[in-house]
């Protein structure tokens, strides 16, 4: 498998393709960088190109593969589908590897100093190993989907509905768990009779609160308070347990939901230096398990492929 390794890897970076996408993301990380440092805020839209990048970069490679016989030549040649499929995982998480760096060093070139001054160092750094986690999630499931699909211009299009509905799901799960539970709201305001020291305090001019005077039918003066009637009503749109406690670890699951978890907790230290009741120790974790599933899932249906 090292010789397969080696040889995808010198063709890789012979590539032109590799080296226009290399760019890219170096500039993409550059202006992430420039954004963070200027306004203070981590914005997702600065860095939703580098996911785009990264589908359409394994996308074109594997599947010029395809294109060029190189899989099927593979198999002629003895090498068995295991070999050929992970192979290409090592592969694909080796570029990964080159491509984080080539986003990490311009953006901390130029956001460090914003961030060490509001943000502290066990976050940045829990937040950059979480992120570069997320990213070889998405790195091997475009990694699948191109190896399953022998077409690349069907496989880019499938890895690009994919990044936005993963990116669609989180933020609408992030929603709908962030309703409030009930809804207050104020009715009316309701009149009642003042006490006798409530009159003194209106009478002295120190009563805190509305009030209005009326007469009886006696002619007598009443002092009357205004008292605002409320009620709390819940909120339709609330996540109530179970469904909560599932959507939680679901929403942490997806690389996209992550990805909102770190920006909203990083760009609230920009502002108030307070941490959010997020598990970002857990967020490895998570990627780590979706990883395993994914590979495990795209060798199970890699062997089940006609690659002659």
């Amino acid at each position: 498998m090292l010789n397969v390794i080696r040889a995808e890897l010198f063709r890789y970076k012979k590539s032109k393709l590799f080296w226009v996408i290399l760019t890219a993301i170096f500039i993409n990380g550059g202006v992430y960088g420039m954004s963070v440092a200027t306004s203070e805020v981590f914005d997702d839209i600065f860095i939703m190109p580098l996911f785009i990048l990264l589908a359409a970069y394994f996308s074109l490679m594997i599947g010029r593969e395809y294109a060029d016989g190189t899989i099927r030549n593979k198999v002629i040649a003895g090498k068995t589908k295991a070999t050929i499929y992970f192979a290409q995982i090592t592969l694909s998480l080796m570029m990964s590897t080159i491509f984080i760096g080539a986003f990490f060093i311009p953006f901390i070139v130029i956001a460090s100093t914003t961030m060490a001054a509001n943000i502290p160092l066990a976050v940045i750094l829990s937040s950059s190993v979480g992120f570069i986690m997320s990213i070889f999630v998405w790195s091997i499931l475009f990694t699948v989907v191109s190896i399953l699909i022998s077409s690349r211009e069907i496989a880019a299009i499938i890895n690009f509905i994919l990044f936005f509905a993963i990116m669609i799901s989180a933020y609408q799960i992030n929603h709908s768990l962030g309703q409030q539970e009930y809804i207050s709201t104020i009715t009316s305001e309701l009149p009642e009779q003042m006490t006798p020291e409530e009159v003194k305090q209106a009478v002295d001019g120190t009563f805190e609160g509305s009030y209005y005077t009326e007469q009886n039918d006696d002619g007598a003066l009443i002092y009357l308070k205004l008292i605002q009637s409320g009620e709390e009503i819940l909120n339709p749109r609330y996540i109530d347990e179970p469904l909560r406690t599932i959507l939680q670890p679901l929403e942490y699951l997806l690389p996209y939901g992550q990805l909102n978890a770190y920006i909203s907790t990083l760009t609230s230290y920009m502002y108030a230096a307070s941490e959010e009741d997020v598990p970002f120790h857990l967020f490895p974790l998570y990627s780590l398990c979706m990883l395993a599933v994914l590979i495990a899932i795209g060798f199970i249906a890699f062997r089940k492929k006609d690659l002659r």
